[in-house]
């Protein structure tokens, strides 16, 4: 089993009361629900994580990307890290490149 760790964290009192409400109302450990919410954009860190090990330390995308994570804004991270960066391939980008991601392609 891999090994687990604590972690604390500070909501504001928005977040917390939605939390707890959540939490109460379904019946659910509010750590589950923020583990449920974090597993489904594991997916967006990693390819941040991917795409940062890939920038020069010191260059203007390593300086952006490395503020990312606390600036990106109501965007996922792919679509902030493709504005700072416009030709980084997503991983599945580069295994299926002939994937169509608009919806009316096939129209």
């Amino acid at each position: 089993m891999a090994e687990r760790r604590r972690l604390t964290i500070a909501l504001d009192g928005a977040t917390g009361n939605l939390l707890a409400w959540l939490s109460k109302t379904c019946d659910t450990p509010e750590g589950v629900i923020i583990n449920k919410l974090l597993g489904a954009h594991l997916h967006e860190l990693w390819e941040y994580r991917t795409w940062l090990e890939k920038q020069e330390p010191g260059s203007r995308n390593w300086e952006l990307g490395t503020h990312l994570i606390s600036n990106y804004g109501p965007d996922d991270l792919v679509t902030a890290i493709k504005r700072i960066d416009p030709t980084y391939k997503t991983l599945e980008e580069q295994l299926r490149p002939n994937k169509s991601n608009a919806k009316g392609d096939a129209e």
